[in-house]
């Protein structure tokens, strides 16, 4: 049974995340104090061992006269570092905000008003700082990304000269009929940002569904869940399932560094199962994406189920089994002539990628006698 609050009890005057109420009590004061010190120790320590290295490689740099080079590099991760940080951040705190608001007033009857309270209080202190520190892991791991970036906003197209013409054309792969720039400078950024974002949502879903079950599972029975948790929980996992389509959409194009066929690249069973299967599973993750929201506004857990057990299966039969079928059983039956043209544009781009991609072939009389007119014509090699 839930304890009701009303206009004389302590719970009743709280706002969503207490805001109002994280004053530290006395009893509490030197802990956090302590608490306090020790955390800006802890990072006075990691920024002076930075700067120690900042000021390292400036010299060594400086030295070899190539300091704008570790400007430009030092710039980029500080800015990138922030940018990071922010936006995860921006992410994670309105979901923690949405986890207090969405069980305020829902106090276990074994606990007045008061303690209940004092655990929110406490635990929006921890939740706060968890956002910061993970703020700052992601922020890290953005800068520590700042040549991709630099890459990618300083980007060239690859050009080939033109055998008749002599004029230079872009550079184009025979597969989905891209520039190789798309594959040197912006996959490589997407790639990173999808698992960016891959990893930010689980954070902050598993961080939520922690709230969530300490705040809700002090109930003395049966914990009925509250349909705002349920709606913020839909959500975050339909987010998730965008962030897995785009990962499976993607994953397209990184088939053209695959290593699983004959030859490095794209293969027969790449081209045809690998690439349509992950297609199809983005249209699955999307409309996993979709059962999840559709199944918060309806009553019970089967759609939200559905949602997550219908994009494992296909994972499984079709990202998995399908693929595999293919290769055992129409590719390595006549492997050479499934493979055929695969292997043509292997060879055509690892020629054009040393720059022997307009060497003449000529028979070689190995086997006669030696004459002047022999050694005229192979006088560079001799």
């Amino acid at each position: 049974m839930q304890r009701p609050t009303g206009d004389n009890g302590t719970a009743g005057r709280q706002g969503p995340l207490d805001v109002a109420d994280l004053g530290v009590p006395p009893w509490g004061g030197k802990a956090v104090k302590w608490g306090i010190g020790g955390i800006i120790l802890i990072f006075l320590i990691i920024a002076l061992t930075w700067g120690r290295g900042v000021y390292t490689n400036w010299l060594w740099f400086d030295n070899l006269g190539y300091v704008d080079v570790f400007k430009k590099i030092l710039v980029t991760r500080i800015w990138l570092f922030f940018a990071g940080a922010g936006v995860f951040a921006i992410l994670a705190a309105p979901n923690i905000w949405i986890v207090f608001r969405a069980t305020k007033s829902h106090i276990p009857s074994t606990l007045t008003p008061e303690a209940y309270h004092l655990i929110r209080k406490f635990l929006a202190w921890i939740s706060a700082l968890v956002v910061f520190i993970a703020s700052m892991a992601f922020g890290a791991a953005t800068g520590a990304r700042w040549e991709t970036i630099l890459q990618y906003m300083h980007a060239t197209p690859f050009t080939k000269v033109e055998s008749e013409t002599g004029a230079l054309m872009p550079l184009v792969e025979p597969i989905f009929n891209k520039g190789i720039e798309f594959y040197v400078f912006t996959l490589p950024l997407l790639g990173f940002l999808r698992g960016w974002f891959l990893g930010a949502v689980i954070v902050t879903l598993l961080f939520a569904l922690g709230l969530y079950l300490l705040l809700l599972g002090l109930r003395e029975r049966g914990v009925v869940i509250p349909r705002a948790v349920k709606i913020h929980v839909a959500a975050i996992g339909a987010i998730l399932f965008i962030v897995i389509a785009a990962g499976h959409w993607l994953g397209r194009y990184e088939l053209l560094y695959s290593a699983q066929g004959i030859v490095y690249g794209v293969g027969y069973t790449d081209d045809t199962a690998r690439m349509t299967t992950r297609a199809i599973l983005a249209f699955v993750a999307l409309a996993s994406s979709g059962l999840m929201l559709w199944g918060a506004f309806v009553p019970g857990y089967r759609l939200m189920a559905g949602a997550i057990g219908l994009w494992i299966v296909m994972a499984i039969l079709v990202g998995g089994l399908y693929p595999t079928l293919v290769q055992r059983f129409q590719v390595e039956p006549n492997e050479y002539q499934k493979e055929e043209q695969y292997l043509t544009n292997n060879i055509e781009f690892t020629r054009l990628a040393y720059g022997i991609n307009d060497q003449v072939d000529r028979d070689h009389k190995g086997q006669d006698n030696i004459t002047s007119s022999i050694i005229e014509e192979n006088i560079n090699t001799i």
